[in-house]
């Protein structure tokens, strides 16, 4: 395959990472119901979020494989416990669940270079 096809993957595969992040991010601030970790979890919670909005879709764009390849693992996981574990499917929670599996596809597509 030719490096530079290979390259676009990861590119779009960070894009879509981005985009699942935002996802979220409107889910958390805008869609769920007001609740508190805590004063001091909170602020970890959302400075640890977006930090990984930020350096996990840089080390995609730049083509880190090996760490490519694990965070597919880990969304593929995470994808099958949250379609299997909710019991009821909301359009947000469809929306989100959506995005998880394009994401985990786009990461492994990058990742081991899958056809289209």
């Amino acid at each position: 395959m030719h490096q530079g096809t290979q390259i676009n993957k990861y590119h779009q595969a960070a894009f879509f990472y981005i985009a699942n992040a935002l996802l979220y991010f409107y889910v958390a601030i805008f869609r769920m119901p007001r609740h508190s970790f805590g004063r001091v979890v909170d602020p970890l919670f959302y400075t640890a979020g977006g930090l990984m909005a930020l350096v996990f879709p840089y080390l995609i764009y730049k083509g880190y494989r090996r760490f490519t390849m694990v965070l597919a693992g880990v969304y593929f996981i995470r994808t099958i416990a949250a379609l299997t574990a909710i019991p009821f499917y909301t359009p947000i929670i469809m929306a989100t669940s959506v995005m998880h599996v394009v994401t985990c596809y786009m990461l492994a597509r990058a990742a081991w270079d899958l056809k289209p």
